[in-house]
């Protein structure tokens, strides 16, 4: 049955900080571009949070490099009293570097923790523990619980098939959801807590938060075509093509999946944006969803689109996801950085982005454009700086959903 539309006064239940937080660490923990493996570790992605409860990065091990390993040793200067979400329990390796760096909480999955070899994981385990007991750092499970109200207003925003979205969700589900460890848990993590009483709502939530993540990967299932816009470039030649390069098709669709993530913490009443920014070793250095400012309370800003019959618009309130993402940013410099976005870039944000020595960007949908009028948005400017070749931009779209293949070239030069 089809979702009713949104309506702008609706206040719409969006996923937590801190559930996004663990979901994109499980995400990134996937990641598949490590160039050397460690069979004694389960790979793992962790979110580094600072204290005023920004996003600072993400990061996942690859590279022979534990992800909590990176995140203390590239980001040593801030991490002290952050917070570390990680989809399973650290090694000692990276606990002895988390408690150096004085990081004030951390918190990991049920799951099975990075530490592989089960013949010596309660020694190993034990270690660990005993560095948590002697500092000061807070260690918790997290129980991720996205919930019912979320997950429907996420379908009422954007619907997606059922039939694909189900398995997605089970085959996620199996990965993690392992009968044997869970049986486990409570003496090899351990968990004293948990009990047999708590395990079938614990698996309730974890159900759940796997069809909500399935409806994001549901572009991973069925695959992204990837196109370049406008190939003419005052920049030369393009150091980060996934149109040819496949490790660098691979990484967009990592990093494009991530924005659409973020795009769900969006408080925007109908449309989530988000916007991951990259350097060329592929650090993330920024991440941004659009809504209204920090803290804003509902009422406290008009809600209304072009569309709808309200004398007062969201648009001179909205923060668009571009824009916090060059405001939160983790590094000063974003020279050829590379932006990964789900929408096209608006005429209030292509100049910070052309300002901030950003090249290339890969979007999350087809190239937009459309001039606004009345106080809505207008989205020209991006195409004319792709059209003159100050971006090399390339558009990613669901396979099924491929366009004509000179559609976006045509739209450009007609202008």
């Amino acid at each position: 049955m089809a979702s009713s539309k949104p309506n702008y006064t609706d206040r719409g239940s969006r996923i937590s900080k801190e559930n996004l937080c663990m979901v994109i660490a499980l995400w990134m923990g996937e990641r598949q571009l490590q160039s050397e493996e460690d069979d004694s570790y389960h790979k793992v992605g962790a979110v580094l949070v600072r204290p005023d409860e920004i996003i600072h990065t993400v990061d996942c091990s690859r590279d022979g490099v534990h992800g909590i390993a990176r995140l203390m040793i590239k980001h040593y200067d801030v991490a002290k009293d952050c917070k570390v979400f990680v989809s399973r329990k650290p090694c000692s390796f990276c606990t002895k570097l988390l408690v150096q760096s004085q990081v004030k909480r951390v918190f990991y999955l049920p799951i099975k923790p990075e530490y592989k070899a089960e013949e010596k994981l309660k020694e190993e385990m034990s270690r660990v523990d005993n560095l948590f007991k002697t500092s000061c750092i807070s260690q918790s499970v997290f129980v991720p619980k996205v919930g019912k109200e979320v997950f429907a207003n996420a379908e009422k925003l954007k619907e997606t098939p059922k039939d694909i979205r189900d398995s997605i969700k089970n085959e996620r589900f199996a990965q993690y959801w392992i009968e044997d460890w869970m049986e486990k848990a409570k003496t090899h993590l351990p968990w004293p807590a948990f009990d047999d009483n708590m395990k079938q709502q614990v698996r309730d939530d974890f159900e759940e938060t796997m069809e909500w993540m399935a409806r994001i990967l549901i572009g991973v299932e069925k695959g992204y075509t990837v196109k370049q816009i406008n190939a003419t470039s005052k920049n030369g030649t393009v150091s980060f093509d996934p149109q040819r390069n496949e490790l660098h098709k691979t990484a967009s669709l990592r990093f494009i999946t991530l924005a659409q993530f973020l795009a769900e913490r969006s408080d925007d009443p109908k449309t989530g944006v988000g916007a991951v920014i990259i350097n060329e070793s592929q650090e993330i250095l920024a991440l941004g969803w659009n809504g209204f400012p920090t803290k804003a309370l509902y009422g406290e800003f008009p809600r209304a689109s072009h569309d709808d019959n309200a004398e007062d618009k969201k648009y001179p309130y909205m923060i668009h996801a571009e824009q916090n993402a060059l405001l939160m940013r983790n590094t000063k410099s974003l020279t050829h950085g590379i932006l990964f976005v789900t929408k096209t870039p608006c005429d209030e944000c292509t100049p910070l982005i052309e300002m901030e020595g950003i090249k290339t960007v890969i979007l999350g949908q087809k190239l937009k454009i459309e001039r606004g009028t009345d106080g809505t948005l207008s989205y020209s400017k991006f195409a004319e700086k792709v059209k003159g070749g100050v971006f090399n931009c390339f558009e990613m779209e669901i396979t099924e959903n491929k366009p004509p293949p000179e559609k976006a070239v045509q739209n450009l030069s007609q202008m």
